[in-house]
């Protein structure tokens, strides 16, 4: 006794290209902007590390309370950005902590200069720069003057678990 192969109907189109439409907004706006979360398209490079020579490369964050006398205390940056997790460290440093003179946002295509957008950011108005300043003061004792904030990439050696050298990417000193 012989039986019919069960027959399914091909994909239709049009579920094909609202599916397609569906994930080109996230490509869209992972191509112009970041990786929107939950992500769709996994991250590029994502945890790996060049291990090839011996040596790896990290980026770490640090931050200095400068006082009246011009002495430098360091802090523990987890500690400074509380509440928020730690994973927000990066853009938290880039928004100065919300109290940086450059409060407008520039979206761009990715890869390139183009500017598609320029928008003041949210909460960067004078009196959240205030608020926000008034906050990191009383959170610090009102000790220091500044806040020098580093963003440092570190050469280390795999077998020693030393570091080798660290370059000063980026410093940021905020008035506080």
């Amino acid at each position: 006794m012989s039986t019919s192969p069960v027959k399914y109907p091909a994909p239709s189109l049009r579920f094909t290209c609202m599916l397609a439409a569906l994930l080109f907004i996230p490509f869209g706006i992972k191509l112009m902007i970041l990786e929107p979360y939950p992500a769709v398209i996994m991250p590029s490079g994502s945890g790996r590390i060049d291990i090839s020579e011996g040596t790896y490369r990290f980026t770490y964050y640090r931050a200095y309370g400068i006082t009246s006398s011009n002495t430098r205390e360091a802090l523990n940056v987890i500690d400074l950005i509380q509440p928020a997790h730690d994973q927000y460290l990066y853009t938290i440093f880039k928004n100065d902590f919300g109290i940086g003179n450059d409060s407008q946002k520039t979206i761009q295509l990715r890869g390139t200069n183009w500017a598609i957008a320029s928008y003041q950011q949210a909460g960067a108005t004078p009196q959240h720069k205030a608020d926000y300043r008034s906050a990191l003061n009383t959170q610090l004792s009102n000790r220091f003057e500044q806040l020098l904030l580093e963003q440092v990439t570190v050469l280390g050696d795999i077998k020693t678990r030393n570091w080798i050298q660290e370059d000063t990417d980026e410093s940021t000193l905020i008035e506080l």
